[in-house]
């Protein structure tokens, strides 16, 4: 008898679509008669439902406690940080004005108010995506269309002096929204959010307000979204992949007022704005528009991520204190080493632990260094806006890392 040949002639679910159905639990309930539980064997609902719903749940609650929130449905998650703050074109209503931006923004933020997309990143489609997330990625194949918006968008020159005046000279009474960033990707400088805030609000009291906090939750001894929001801030996007040690994700904390206009969400069509189950709070009634939801190994990563700072002791009581002095003294240790080689880093003021940024004047080509590093197994970054090495630290780094790194850079030059 030919077993192999019995094995493939067995039929449970051939077809793939039917197979999708099958396994699926937005499958309405008297659509399936299941008699196939010998083989196939679906989960109880109940076990499915604890599996994504519970550990979503913990996530958002981790998530509140580090940032002075105590409602979990004023989060929206995205599969990165660009999905996450795409969502404030429409919270914003960013249509019915003009949009002001800074040029400390990465262009994939920039991007959001100029095109429609997949801000996603799906199979690294458009190549932003620096940490592959095929280890919790969705079964979805994405959205290769762009379509251009017509929103105005007006880019302030920020990053020269860092002057406010350059954000509110550009705004007007039609301005519905200002973004700028809390720590600036270049150097790590940290911009007085607060103060910044305040005179936006003296000026058009109507505005949004957006923070770019992607490499401040985690690299600040504290971000308390609860004193922002008084002061006017409707939106702040944190980077857990990179400043929480998670796997990639987005995370948006939004206002009450924003909160408020979530409805508009369930009018939009996915070649507009993805929206997967899991991004929204289930019981705000905002469907998903891909019929997919959030792989929950991301909310497991994100949780699994702040409890490994707890345990270490990095996190204390929702502060970063602990964190930011280790990589402080790491960072100390750095600047040593450089001055040691008559390297000087970029002078900047209230500048963020994590981030260090200088320039090899000796050498022509920085970017040919970074890439040679890379090569011996040691990553760091080339900003082309400054022409500038970027280093940036965390709590996985110690002496001896820097120690090897000057070791490989000193056979360079």
């Amino acid at each position: 008898m030919d077993i192999k040949k019995n094995f493939e002639a067995d039929c449970y679910v051939k077809n793939k679509n039917l197979f999708t159905k099958y396994r699926s639990f937005k499958t309405k309930e008297k659509e399936i008669i299941d008699f196939n539980h010998a083989s196939l064997a679906r989960p109880y609902k109940e076990v499915f439902d604890r599996i994504n719903k519970e550990l979503e749940d913990k996530a958002r609650k981790k998530l509140c406690e580090l940032v002075g929130r105590d409602d979990p449905s004023k989060i929206i998650f995205g599969r990165n940080t660009t999905e996450a703050l795409s969502f404030v074109y429409w919270l914003a209503e960013v249509e019915k004005g003009n949009v002001v931006i800074t040029d400390a923004e990465n262009e994939s933020v920039i991007r959001i108010f100029r095109e429609h997309r997949d801000h996603g990143n799906t199979n690294c489609q458009d190549g932003w995506s620096t940490f592959p997330d095929k280890e919790v990625s969705e079964n979805f194949n994405g959205r290769s269309m762009i379509k251009k918006t017509n929103v105005e968008l007006r880019v302030a020159e920020f990053l020269k002096d860092f002057d406010e005046m350059s954000i509110l000279e550009k705004i007007d009474n039609k301005t519905t929204l200002v973004v700028v960033s809390h720590v600036i990707r270049n150097n790590g400088k940290i911009i007085d959010i607060e103060k910044i805030a305040k005179k936006i609000k003296e000026k058009n009291p109507n505005i949004f307000i957006a923070v770019d906090g992607a490499q401040a939750l985690g690299n600040l001894p504290e971000v308390n979204f609860k004193k922002l929001e008084e002061i006017g801030v409707d939106f702040y996007v944190a980077t857990p992949h990179k400043t929480l040690g998670s796997y990639p994700l987005g995370v948006l904390f939004i206002s009450e007022r924003a909160k408020k206009k979530l409805g508009i969400l369930n009018g939009i069509g996915s070649e507009n704005q993805i929206i997967m189950g899991g991004m929204i709070e289930r019981n705000l009634g905002i469907n998903s528009n891909v019929g997919i939801a959030l792989n929950p190994l991301r909310f497991l990563a994100l949780s699994t991520a702040i409890e490994t700072l707890e345990k270490k002791k990095f996190l204390v009581g929702g502060s970063f204190q602990n964190k930011c002095e280790y990589l402080f003294r790491l960072k100390e240790k750095f600047v040593y080493e450089l001055s040691k080689r008559g390297i000087e880093p970029e002078e900047v003021s209230k500048q963020s632990c994590a981030i260090i940024s200088f320039r090899i004047s000796s050498m022509r080509d920085n970017q040919e260094i970074v890439t040679n590093l890379q090569e011996k197994g040691i990553f760091c970054s080339y900003i082309s806006e400054t022409q500038n090495i970027r280093v940036s630290f965390d709590i996985t780094n110690d002496y001896e890392d820097i120690t090897l790194f000057f070791k490989e850079l000193d056979l360079l030059l």
